[in-house]
């Protein structure tokens, strides 16, 4: 098979070595429906932004309405479209007056485009409101507005109070979203995108929404952060195949990218243990890979490791996501080992991968740990190559973030 005549010349000469990697992995037949399907355009839902005066517009009748069961609403196309022709493009609205009682001048925009596929994680973690969430690898943006959604969903019902009741009930615990990115490029535009959608008043140094500039591979991470978070997302920089197969300039696969990318995912999940709350808190891990190395492998991992793994156990990754109602989003979702992928092939919609654990103890920031009789070292949180490429090769795995990817803004927009 041959590859799109518009790939760009660098990205060429690696696209063989590509194509005989997931031949392997996922058999020549799946393979190459996989591959035709991820060549062709990523299909969209709009994320509907509930802090916006909903449009008084009618919409197509090919466009459906998909409300999750935390209130999150999307717009998908019926047809099998990408969605480019029919889902409208965003425009600036009032902010909503179940938000703000009194009116207010300021304008947010009505929807977010973003992969089908990109919003499961984030839906998985399920935040609730008075949780403090981080968002790891945040940028651009799209999944830290449907964590936000989820998470301030009841700003509207406590904008006033409009009984005695509500006024003698006692003060919430206050919500907090973290999303952070290291790089300032994206960082920058991750505070646009959110402030775009949410509010410029939502989005500042003191919360309820913080941006962050964490690298948060170190071993030791910020101390401005919350000592333990209720829910964490890990949206790992990953390979992220569909974008090389469109041949973005600068971009390149090869085996050993996938190992390296590995080796930072697990830093990241690693940072991420530490700073989870040990009785309950939750983690997502997601990828946009379809290499099983950078997925279940990674997982496995984590799991088997003496300390990091401790307290730690594999959720359904599909809990949060069988709602009849929700049903047309998640057709085609297959389960792996340890999570569950989604696949063009299969659904139209991704490449995504994620996986949901739940932590009973285990390992803290300060390199104690909770709930266990022992304590490790802090030379356990480098990770080297142990060679062992047995997960190189079995089943399908994929998820989304960047950062290692060379794409474009517009091919990232998620």
């Amino acid at each position: 098979m041959d590859f799109r005549e518009d790939v760009h010349d660098e990205v060429r000469p690696s696209l063989g070595s590509l194509q005989s990697y997931f031949a392997k992995c996922y058999g020549t037949s799946r393979w190459r429906t996989l591959r035709a399907a991820l060549e062709a355009p990523a299909q969209k839902v709009a994320w509907l932004n509930l802090r916006a005066e909903p449009p008084k517009a009618s919409l197509p009748s090919t466009v459906k309405l998909i409300v999750h069961k935390s209130g999150s609403a999307f717009l998908m196309c019926s047809n099998g479209s990408d969605g480019s022709a029919e889902l409208p493009a965003p425009s600036p609205c009032q902010l909503c007056s179940d938000f703000y009682p009194g009116g207010s001048t300021q304008k947010v925009t009505s929807h977010y485009l973003l992969d089908g596929a990109s919003i499961l994680p984030a839906l998985a973690l399920d935040p609730l409101p008075g949780e403090q969430v981080l968002d790891m690898c945040a940028a651009p943006g799209g999944k830290s507005l449907i964590l936000a959604g989820q998470l301030f969903r009841q700003d509207a019902a406590h904008a006033t109070p409009n009984s005695a009741s509500q006024a003698a009930a006692p003060p919430r615990r206050t919500s907090l979203l973290v999303s952070n990115d290291k790089t300032a490029a994206r960082r920058g535009r991750l505070k646009r995108v959110l402030q775009e959608y949410l509010g410029p008043s939502m989005v500042s140094d003191h919360g309820p929404v913080i941006v962050s500039s964490v690298d948060a591979t170190e071993s030791r991470v910020s101390p401005t952060w919350p000592m333990h978070f209720d829910k964490i997302l890990v949206d790992a920089p990953c390979s992220s195949e569909r974008h090389i197969i469109h041949g973005a300039p600068g971009a390149s696969w090869s085996a050993s990218r996938l190992k390296r990318d590995a080796q930072v995912q697990q830093l990241l999940l690693r940072s991420a243990v530490r700073r989870l709350k040990p009785a309950g808190g939750k983690l997502v891990y997601s990828t946009c890979s379809i290499a099983p190395i950078e997925n279940d492998g990674v997982i496995a991992k984590l799991l088997a490791h003496e300390r990091y793994g401790t307290g730690l156990t594999v959720q359904d990754p599909l809990a949060e996501l069988r709602h009849p109602s929700f049903r047309p989003l998640v057709l085609g979702v297959e389960r792996t080992r340890h999570g569950a992928i989604m696949l063009p092939d299969k659904s139209g919609f991704g490449p995504i991968y994620w996986a949901v654990l739940v932590r009973s103890k285990g390992v803290t920031d300060d390199g104690a740990v909770s709930a266990s009789s022992s304590a490790e070292s802090d030379s356990d949180d480098s990770v080297s190559d142990d060679g062992d490429d047995s997960d190189d090769g079995d089943g399908g795995d994929g998820g989304e973030s960047d950062d290692l990817a060379a794409t474009s803004d517009e091919e990232k927009r998620r």
